[in-house]
């Protein structure tokens, strides 16, 4: 086996089923490089059972596996009797990630980028990031956009509105591609108006509000991201109605 071409064994690689990688990296020295940088190249441990299976797969002592994540998706779960686990997984593993691309943070009180141990590996090759069903003020998240200069694509999925005690910093930048899904009826001045309010400069915007909010959020959010926006999708769901969805294109 290591008589052949490192370019062959990587096609072989490329051609291996997701289950059978772990076997790979044990035939021979040269296929262990590949087959763990496509073992590890997108990591989800969202799910509690694989959460734990990760923690016990990563350790300090072997944090050279991460060079290999290009995604990864976890939770940030504020619960007490779970705290302590998933706070050990955010600050000793991701500021250990040289080559990240696209983070999801899911369910869970983000409060500032120091919370998942900045300072990051990954701060300059970020470009995907996606917050699901975050507990965040305004000014953290602007914070959080500021901190990571090459962001191209910000997703902003049912986020929970927190009243906000800090000033709210200006944006240093904005994000190209802005999607943001809103279905929280309740919070009519949610963390979506509140970051339109602040006229991010963005190329390309997807917004899915729910149906009873859509009359109220509508005219603001065009008039925060009218001026520089080059395409705008809105689209207004209730889970009733999912069928006849509509979808309101706006292309300057």
């Amino acid at each position: 086996m290591d008589l052949l071409p490192q370019e062959l064994i990587d096609e072989i690689i490329v051609r291996v089923p997701p289950e059978s990688l772990r076997s790979c990296s044990l035939v021979a020295k040269s296929w262990i490089y590949p087959s763990r940088r496509r073992l590890f190249e997108t990591v989800n441990v969202v799910p509690e059972a694989k959460f734990w299976m990760w923690l016990k797969c990563i350790s300090p002592t072997n944090v050279k596996l991460l060079q290999h994540v290009r995604s990864l998706s976890c939770l940030i779960d504020s619960s007490p009797c779970r705290r302590t686990g998933r706070i050990y997984f955010l600050r000793n593993f991701l500021p250990s990630l040289p080559r990240l691309g696209h983070l999801l943070l899911s369910s869970g009180r983000l409060e500032s980028v120091t919370q998942i141990g900045a300072p990051l590996a990954f701060q300059h090759t970020l470009k995907h990031l996606s917050l699901y069903r975050c507990q965040v003020t305004i000014s953290a998240l602007v914070t959080i956009i500021n901190y990571f200069p090459n962001l191209d694509r910000l997703d902003l999925n049912n986020l929970s509105h927190e009243v906000d005690r800090q000033p709210v910093p200006s944006l240093s930048r904005t994000p190209p591609k802005l999607f943001v899904t809103e279905r929280n009826p309740r919070d009519e001045f949610g963390i979506l108006d509140q970051f339109v309010g602040l006229q991010p400069q963005c190329d390309e915007v997807s917004i899915e509000l729910d149906a009873r909010l859509a009359p109220l959020l509508t005219q603001r959010v065009i008039d925060g991201v009218g001026a520089s926006v080059k395409c705008l999708k809105l689209k207004t769901c209730s889970e009733c109605m999912c069928n006849v969805a509509k979808f309101y294109h706006v292309c300057y």
